[in-house]
């Protein structure tokens, strides 16, 4: 028997499918033969046929052109011989997604606009594409970026999609990740930034999510926290500064924070080592013009700067 697989094997090719589950009903070797995959789609697609031709027999060009526009959706049903432009068309302005029956040399452009205008995710559908089907569809449709093959997205295609949804960043490659393209996603949504290659963050796509969000500076490395972007993350935002690394914290900084908050003080990095003398220059009286009053911002620029230079 296992000799006469392949010959099994082709049998199942010319058969109809009640006779093929006729077959593989004899022995249990021939039921794992016709049981495979490829066979089981096939006998899919001959009781498709079958059912399409049962519902519609006797098809001609002006039978096939009054059922279309009586039953739009159901171009499928009718034989690719007899899917003529007209009956295309009165299909794929019902349904943009049915272009996918239309033949590919019957899909022309005005027919694919026709099918994309209605709905974006046909283009998927579409043999033959075209640099303005593309903007078409992203306009009607960021997401289906994920159909649009790397080397055909353009900056103008890929800025197109992010300006109208920045999450659909994610559907953009790697080299296709300009700054511009990213700060635009982001102005767009902030929820873009976890779409975003690590090497595509530069230094103005740092700058350009913090203003919209100051917390993100917590999810950027220690290095790359410079003082300019550690000033526009603490602009009118309090309550994070004490997870801020030690590093951060620089004259500039800690003066805004504590213009903002005085209670911020405590988580200074200097002031938790030399707590008592913060203390007590606070709150002495002011012996001479020189020394600090009570405000804690000069009391900052009193003691911070000598004693950065004795901890660094």
């Amino acid at each position: 028997m296992d000799l006469l697989s392949p010959f099994w094997d082709r049998v199942f090719l010319f058969l109809k499918p009640a006779h093929q589950v006729t077959l593989m009903c004899t022995s249990r070797r021939i039921f794992r033969i016709g049981a495979t995959d490829e066979h089981e789609y096939r006998r899919i697609f001959q009781r498709q046929r079958l059912w399409r031709e049962s519902q519609f027999p006797d098809q001609t060009p002006e039978k096939c052109l009054k059922y279309i526009r009586r039953h739009v959706f159901n171009l499928h049903l009718i034989h690719p011989e007899f899917r003529t432009p007209e009956v295309c068309k009165v299909a794929v302005r019902a349904s943009g997604c049915s272009i996918k029956y239309v033949p590919p040399e019957n899909q022309t452009h005005v027919l694919c606009m026709l099918a994309i205008s209605r709905d974006a995710e046909a283009i998927r559908y579409v043999s033959r594409v075209t640099p303005d089907m593309e903007m078409e569809a992203v306009e009607n449709l960021p997401e289906v970026m994920r159909y649009v093959s790397p080397e055909r997205q353009t900056r103008e295609l890929c800025m197109t999609a992010v300006t109208r949804d920045g999450k659909s960043i994610r559907y953009i490659h790697r080299q296709g990740q300009s700054p511009d393209i990213c700060i635009a996603a982001l102005q767009q949504t902030p929820k873009a930034w976890k779409y975003i290659y690590p090497e595509n963050l530069t230094p103005e796509v740092y700058m350009a999510a913090i203003k919209l969000d100051g917390y993100r500076l917590l999810e950027i490395p220690t290095e790359l926290q410079t003082e300019e972007l550690c000033l526009s993350a603490i602009e009118g935002k309090t309550g994070f500064f004490e997870f801020m690394p030690s590093s951060t914290h620089t004259l500039p900084v800690c003066r805004k924070v504590i213009k903002q908050d005085e209670s911020d003080i405590q988580h200074v990095m200097p002031f938790k080592k030399y707590k008592r003398s913060f203390y007590s220059c606070m709150f002495v009286k002011p012996s001479s013009p020189t020394s600090p009053s009570t405000c804690p911002v000069a009391v900052l620029d009193f003691f911070l700067p000598p004693m950065l230079m004795r901890i660094g």
